[in-house]
């Protein structure tokens, strides 16, 4: 009765890729961070996470409820 249904979710989308150097990783996030603000998928934090010679990353965006999550090979 009465409940707040959420117009928006944060999701978090996790890189199936691994990277050798931090900075590969970090390019490769800001890339994928552009694209989902491109695509109205407000960016609200991304972090590049691992350690010498595997490093990987991970967006965190705003999903309208109902949306499917992008695939991981989201462009």
């Amino acid at each position: 009765q009465g409940g707040v249904i959420p117009s928006v979710a944060i999701e978090t989308y996790q890189a199936a890729e691994m990277f050798t150097f931090e900075s590969e990783a970090r390019k490769a996030m800001d890339e994928k961070a552009a694209a989902f603000n491109a695509a109205d998928m407000a960016v609200v934090g991304s972090r590049v996470t691992g350690s010498m010679g595997s490093y990987t990353y991970a967006v965190d965006y705003i999903a309208k409820a109902g949306n499917v999550p992008p695939p991981h090979n989201f462009q």
